[in-house]
């Protein structure tokens, strides 16, 4: 896991993604941390350097095909029990099989906030306040925006990178029948990791930017 030194002051946040997968498809977590960064340049007033939001991709990494749903949730308590990762949220795919896995992870009594995500092939966000219900649409255009107008970083250098970007690469919007949109690709699991993750964080971290209001 790469986390960067303690730094000064605490990073704004830290949310972790995990995608949970049928019986022949990975697991995925993910890792991403908004921080502030100076950005070069001076307000004119103060003088002092601006900052600005910046989101980076501290972790990735694939759970073995096959690895039981207790071990999934011993990696994930393992990995959310890191001091580095103090006050994190833990945003789970509770879709399928992964409503089980909920259950487990909150007998867990894990030490971190968690939020449980059923994606659907709706158009509009719920919740009953035990389940959030996200669109697929929702989180597959929250990484178009998180790619194309926040400054983000993989900074994780693990092999799963290489697989996340490749899933990216390989994602594909096909129109169906009634006129929606169906998205897939060869896998997604760390794509849908990252985009739960985002989609969390997202809501936590809004910010103004100099071009205005990024939502």
């Amino acid at each position: 896991m790469v986390m960067p030194p303690t730094p000064a002051t605490p990073p704004s946040e830290l949310v972790v993604g995990l995608d949970i997968g049928q019986r022949r498809d990975f697991s995925a977590i993910t890792i991403l941390e908004a921080i502030d960064e100076m950005d070069g340049t001076r307000d004119p007033v103060t003088y002092q350097f601006r900052r600005r939001r910046a989101i980076h991709l501290r972790h990735a990494e694939r759970i073995r095909i096959g690895t039981p749903f207790s071990g999934v949730v011993d990696r994930v308590s393992q990995i959310v029990s890191d001091p580095r990762l103090q006050g994190c949220s833990l945003v789970v795919d509770a879709t399928g099989v992964g409503g089980p896995v909920v259950e487990m992870l909150r007998a867990a009594n894990l030490p971190c906030r968690l939020i449980a995500a059923q994606i659907t092939g709706g158009a509009d966000e719920g919740s009953d306040g035990h389940y959030y219900r996200v669109p697929k649409r929702d989180l597959v255009v929250g990484l178009q925006v998180l790619f194309d107008r926040w400054p983000f970083e993989m900074v994780s250098r693990t092999p799963a990178v290489d697989a996340l970007v490749q899933e990216l690469a390989d994602f594909t919007a096909t129109r169906g029948a009634g006129g929606g949109f169906k998205y897939s690709g060869v896998r997604d699991d760390l794509a849908m990791a990252l985009a739960l993750a985002w989609w969390w964080m997202r809501k936590r971290v809004a910010w103004t930017s100099a071009a205005g209001r990024i939502t």
